[in-house]
C-alpha cells in the first residue's frame, strides 16, 4: 500500500478474507441435567474411563489448600493445579452441536474428563477412533460430589457462588441421607 497499489492489496486481502460462519447461540445444559448426567455416568469419563472430580469440589479443595492445590479462574497452567485440566468433570456432546447434535438431549451428553473433552473437540468419535465406554452401573465413584457438603463444612462454610449453591442443593438431593 505504501507504493500506491492500494487496489491490488485490497483485492489480495479480499481473496484470503476469513468469512465468519453464522453462529446460533447454544442453549446451556441446565445444572439439574448435568448433575443427573454425571450421576448416571458415575463421574467416569465415557471416552477413557477415567474417574473425574466435579469442579465445585476441586475449587473447595483449592480453598482449603491454596498453596498445595492452587486454582486460577482462567486455569492458567503456571497458576493452577494440573488436576483441573486433567480430571475435572466435564460434559461433552457425543454428536457435536456444530455437526447437528442436540445441545440439550441427555442421550447426546456424556461425562468426560477435561483431557478427552479437549482432544475430542467438535469432532465425531469415528474420526478419532474413539468409542463410547459403557456406563459402569456398579461403580461407587461419585466424583467426590457426595463429599461436597462435608468439605464445605470443614472449610468453615465459605460463601458459595450462586452456581455452587445450586450444585450443593442438587448433590445433597442425590447423595445426602435423609
Amino acid at each position: 500500500m505504501a507504493t500506491g497499489r492500494e487496489d491490488r492489496a485490497r483485492a489480495t486481502m479480499e481473496s484470503i478474507a476469513f468469512v465468519r460462519p453464522e453462529i446460533t447461540p447454544r442453549k446451556q445444559v441446565p445444572l439439574r441435567s448435568l448433575t443427573a448426567i454425571y450421576d448416571r455416568d458415575r463421574y467416569l469419563c465415557r471416552y477413557c474411563g477415567r474417574a473425574t472430580v466435579c469442579l465445585p469440589v476441586l475449587r473447595m479443595m483449592s480453598g482449603l489448600f491454596p498453596q498445595q492445590f492452587p486454582f486460577h479462574p482462567n486455569w492458567k497452567a503456571d497458576s493452577c493445579h494440573p488436576a483441573y485440566s486433567e480430571i475435572s468433570t466435564s460434559n461433552d456432546h457425543v454428536v457435536p452441536v456444530s455437526r447437528g447434535g442436540d445441545s440439550l438431549d441427555e442421550t447426546n451428553i456424556v461425562t468426560s474428563c477435561a483431557g478427552c473433552n479437549y482432544r475430542k473437540s467438535d469432532l465425531l468419535l469415528e474420526h478419532l477412533g474413539m468409542t463410547l465406554q459403557p456406563i459402569e452401573h456398579n461403580s461407587a465413584w461419585r466424583g467426590l460430589a457426595d463429599m461436597y457438603r462435608p468439605l464445605w463444612e470443614a472449610a468453615g462454610q465459605p460463601t458459595l457462588s450462586t452456581n455452587d449453591k445450586t450444585w450443593m442443593r442438587l448433590t445433597d438431593a442425590l447423595y445426602r441421607e435423609t
